[in-house]
């Protein structure tokens, strides 16, 4: 089919199958033509797979105006949608969007509040004469934004703008053209230390209540689409996630072709049809966040204009808005550094190089972490890094698809190899066996399997008639639980710590014995606590090692020579005598 886009001055035809577009692509083509009620049901079905919650709700509410039947329908799938029984009482409509009666109610309780406070702020400003109450203007106007008030806070620095002088507003200047707003936590999952930090950066938003809010809104559909897949699913309480306000100087993002500029806080630009933006504008903006940029810096950037390819790498995801339906095909690039599964070069750049022939003669070459490059098959079934996955069988295979060398990837149709024939890598489904291997054991590359040790490992006097109970609290996937082992290791009476330790009167440490009074519990977060009680009265006075070994046993992952899903922890204990 033959598709015609406007551009600034003009605009771009190209030719593509219905097959090869983006979802963003089809969700464009559909709201541009007259629909009925079926054709409106439709198009909120492929909006809310192309990851586009803007039209979803747009099209939700048209349909409910297409009488009671459209209204029924439209109630039903919203309810689906929302994941919540069809309330009694129905949907009523308020400002273009469908809501319950009881969340009309508070939304109309919070536009007459906000009309309170703008009352409020003109009130402040007439009464403000004196410099030090400048101070005070600008420590409401933070309150302001971080109560999702940004039109009124707006409002307030322009009006301090205007009755200050040039030193006395220089803050308010400043606040006025700073991109970050705001945050807001959308996934709190533990200490930023210990897990992985993601951000959902908005671009090409003003700093005005209507489009902070469909920024919101959009990044919390980023946030539930992203984790209704695996791994991210199973490992969701290993991530926190953090929506960023952003304020753009213009609204939208660059352009080419047309020549479209404008002044966005994370330089995004469409050029033809493939979103990119600035790197080190995103990072700039994390870096005010440093308990989470110490160990992570991953941001995914939503920006308010339409895309038909998304891109991913390096830390940093770009999407539209209409576009969030592939954000874990992109976040499979920027965190676990996968290459694309797919044929040919994406998006419709009339210049783009069409894709290599069969050049015969390439030699067998790795392209880690998920493809094989070479023009002999058998050469590279031979020689695929993940011939173990080959070998391991059918057995190991837990997607029940075949792991062998398929050919395509690497955005070339010839001699390039993957290792299954589907992947979100390639066609947005399930990751490969490969790819998620990858993807698990980057996620415990920054998190470890233990989170918490109580008392922190160290040493530990038990005194004669005293005990002590050593807890461990391991992350917590979603369908399996960590393995938990303890072991305990008599080390003889002399003190280890000491250099005689090693000679007759000391006893070498080993593995030990597994250690067997032990005991779980649920803490008030649902998450089990792993502990082992040491009583004086049990053990012969001297010293023992107490380790305690956690593993992940995942399918997911079948070789791990680095030990990524183990992690230890050892206390030296000292039991006194009568």
């Amino acid at each position: 089919m033959e598709i015609e886009r406007s551009i600034e001055g003009g605009s771009a035809r190209a030719v593509e199958t219905w097959r090869d577009l983006a979802p963003a692509t089809r969700t464009a083509i559909f709201r541009a033509a007259p629909l009925g009620r079926d054709g409106l049901l439709g198009l909120a079905f492929l909006a809310r797979r192309a990851g586009d919650p803007g039209t979803f709700e747009e099209t939700i509410f048209r349909l409910h105006r297409r009488g009671s039947e459209g209204a029924e329908l439209a109630a039903a799938v919203y309810a689906r949608h929302r994941g919540e029984a069809l309330p009694e009482e129905g949907y009523v409509e308020h400002r273009g969007r469908l809501m319950t009666g009881p969340e009309r109610t508070a939304e109309i309780a919070r536009e007459k509040e906000l009309k309170e406070q703008e009352r409020e702020a003109i009130a402040r400003m007439r009464r403000m004469e004196k410099a030090e109450k400048v101070e005070e203007v600008i420590e409401w106007v933070h309150l302001l934004r971080e109560q999702g008030e940004f039109s009124l806070a707006t409002r307030v620095l322009r009006e301090l703008v205007a009755k200050t002088d040039e030193a006395m507003g220089a803050e308010a200047r400043r606040l006025l053209l700073e991109p970050l707003l705001a945050s807001v936590p959308l996934r709190e999952s533990g200490d930023p230390e210990r897990r992985i930090d993601f951000f959902i950066l908005g671009d090409g938003y003003l700093g005005e209540d209507d489009h902070q809010e469909a920024f919101l809104a959009a990044a919390r559909s980023c946030e539930s689409i992203l984790f209704k897949r695996d791994p991210y699913r199973e490992y969701a309480s290993y991530f926190n996630v953090t929506a960023v306000h952003l304020q753009s100087q213009d609204e939208g993002v660059d352009r080419e072709p047309g020549g479209v500029e404008k002044d966005t806080a994370c330089d995004a630009q469409v050029r033809w049809d493939v979103i990119t933006c600035n790197p080190e504008k995103v990072f700039s903006h994390l870096r005010k966040f440093p308990e989470a940029m110490a160990r992570d810096h991953q941001g995914i950037v939503i920006a308010n204009d339409f895309a038909g390819v998304m891109t991913g790498g390096g830390g940093v995801v770009s999407l539209s808005k209409a576009g969030l339906g592939v954000v874990h095909h992109e976040v499979g690039h920027s965190f676990g550094g996968l290459r694309d599964e797919y044929d040919s070069e994406p998006g419709n750049d009339p210049e783009k190089a069409p894709p290599p022939g069969r050049q015969g003669n390439l030699p067998v070459r790795e392209l880690r972490p998920n493809l094989m490059e070479g023009s002999d098959r058998e050469a590279v079934l031979r020689d695929a890094y993940w011939k173990y996955w080959i070998d391991a069988g059918e057995s190991a295979w837990w997607n029940k698809s075949k792991v062998s060398v398929f050919e395509g990837g690497d955005r070339r149709p010839f001699e390039v190899w993957r290792p299954q024939a589907g992947c979100m890598m390639r066609d947005n489904t399930a990751f490969c066996v490969v790819c998620m291997e990858v993807m698990v054991k980057q996620i415990y590359r920054r998190v470890r399997p233990i989170d918490v040790l109580e008392p922190a490992a160290g040493d530990v006097v038990i005194g004669a008639k005293e005990e002590t109970v050593f807890q461990v609290t391991p992350m917590q996937p979603f369908s399996h639980d960590l393995e938990v082992e303890w072991r305990l290791v008599p080390l003889g009476r002399t003190d280890p710590r000491r250099p005689e330790a090693t000679g007759l009167t000391g006893v070498s440490e080993g593995q030990g014995d597994v250690y067997t009074r032990i005991a779980q519990r649920i803490d008030l977060d649902g998450r089990k606590i792993h502990g082992a009680q040491l009583r004086a009265k049990d053990m012969e006075p001297g010293f023992y090692r107490l380790k305690v070994e956690v593993r992940d046993p995942t399918p997911w992952v079948i070789d791990d020579p680095d030990e990524l899903l183990v992690d230890r922890a050892d206390w030296l204990i000292e039991v006194k005598g009568e």
